[in-house]
């Protein structure tokens, strides 16, 4: 059965089509709407909840606030909760059930995706004999969990290593090299300079937890170990179109993020507040359509590597199959008597 991934090559596609590969694979990820809405339902719903206490707490800070009271002297809740976003920090020291429901909120969409990824990886962008249903994703996201959370932990690991690696041997030894006399641009362009190497680094972790998952998934294996040193060296062996390829994706959601942002701030200007509520639940669909579609990648880079044999049907769907197969072939078989 073929796939309706583009015609896998013997190689790499070209810098062009690398940089063609993530708008491919969000396209894949549209494909599938019901898994989509499911999994960005669950991120508003979660941030919805947990942000909820936090933002009324900034709005009855705001009533104590002469130049922030709204008609009849009561704080306006959305438009002046939004305008003193500036004072959560002094509501979080003060309360800290705000705090730990807004450091939870990330945390649960991160378990979300942890859960969800192995079932994207066998569901989405495939092409199955029957249109994708959502059973079948929660199936394949419970058999993979326990796999994706291995990855987790490798990820969580190699991070506290490159953060280690980063300052001891690399920032601490040139910081008295390059900032002399206490110069502030030299100090700015430092700091600069080490985030952005950080960052990089951080990008290459992340992508080595998704090629690691995908080669566990594809390759049906548990050793996430021996994917995650092979993801690395897939990376290793080509850096320029892997990177290209993650950075478009990022690229793609960093400046749909900030458009989104605007729209709401210009939409709260002028207190419009339906239309704001639309924009942000179409903001956290496009934010976990992004996230989707770097798993479905993760899965094309290996097929497009040849390391694996490009996925061809969510694997809950094949028992199924073939029951029906072999019980057409045994009405077909005479019985002999």
């Amino acid at each position: 059965m073929s796939t309706n991934e583009p015609n896998a090559p013997d190689s790499f596609p070209s810098l062009f089509g690398c940089i063609r590969l993530p708008f491919w694979a969000l396209f894949q990820t549209l494909k599938s709407p019901l898994a989509l809405l499911l999994m960005a339902g669950i991120v508003v719903t979660t941030a919805a909840v947990k942000v909820a206490d936090a933002h009324v707490a900034v709005a009855k800070a705001l009533d104590h606030q002469p130049l922030a009271a709204g008609v009849g002297g009561k704080t306006d809740l959305y438009r002046n909760a939004w305008e003193g976003r500036f004072l959560l920090a002094d509501v979080q020291r003060v309360i800290e059930a705000a705090t730990v429901r807004l450091e939870a909120s990330p945390m649960l969409v991160v378990l979300l995706f942890m859960f969800f990824a192995g079932g994207i990886l066998s569901c989405i962008g495939i092409k199955t004999t029957r249109r994708l249903r959502i059973s079948d994703l929660l199936a394949e996201s419970g058999r993979f969990f326990f796999r994706s959370f291995r990855t987790w932990v490798l990820f969580f690991v190699s991070l506290v290593v490159w953060n280690w690696v980063l300052r001891s041997w690399v920032v601490t030894p040139l910081r008295g090299l390059v900032i002399q006399g206490g110069e502030d641009t030299r100090q700015i362009v430092f700091a600069i300079a080490a985030g952005v190497v950080w960052g990089l680094g951080l990008a290459i972790l992340l992508a080595v937890r998704r090629l690691s998952l995908a080669r566990l998934v594809l390759r049906d294996q548990r050793s996430a170990v021996l994917a995650f040193f092979g993801s690395l060296g897939l990376i290793i062996r080509r850096p320029l179109r892997t990177l290209t390829i993650t950075l478009v994706l990022v690229l793609t959601w960093a400046i749909g993020m900030a458009a989104i942002g605007i729209a709401i701030d210009r939409l709260f200007e002028t207190n419009q507040l339906l239309p704001v509520l639309l924009v942000g639940i179409g903001g956290a669909v496009f934010s976990t359509a992004c996230t989707v579609a770097s798993f479905v990648l993760a899965r094309r880079i290996w097929t497009l590597d040849g390391e694996v044999e490009p996925a061809r049907e969510p694997t809950v769907v094949l028992p199924r199959a073939k029951k029906k197969e072999e019980s057409e072939a045994g009405a077909r078989v005479p019985v002999e008597r």
